[in-house]
């Protein structure tokens, strides 16, 4: 069985592993499984506030209408650029 001390400074140790260098910089694996929760907390936390935005606050100001035209123009500027 391993001890609270054994298992508290294996996990200091993985926590500081270094992966790579990014120039002076090391990548550690605490550095890369913040990266990870911060990307997936900005996508959860974006579709939150998409979905509040497009079901409650657009349509009661009307602006569902206005949204889509504005992208609509967006698009088709964008599809003349490119040719």
């Amino acid at each position: 069985m391993i001890s609270p001390k054994e298992l508290i400074e294996w996990l200091k140790t993985t926590w500081n592993y270094e992966l790579f260098h990014l120039g002076e910089n090391p990548f550690t694996t605490k550095t890369f499984l913040l990266l990870v929760l911060s990307l997936f907390l900005l996508f959860y936390i974006s579709s939150k506030i998409r979905r509040i935005l497009v079901n409650k606050i657009f349509p009661r100001y009307d602006l569902d209408t206005l949204i889509l035209t504005f992208w609509s123009g967006l698009q088709n500027s964008s599809t003349v650029q490119r040719f």
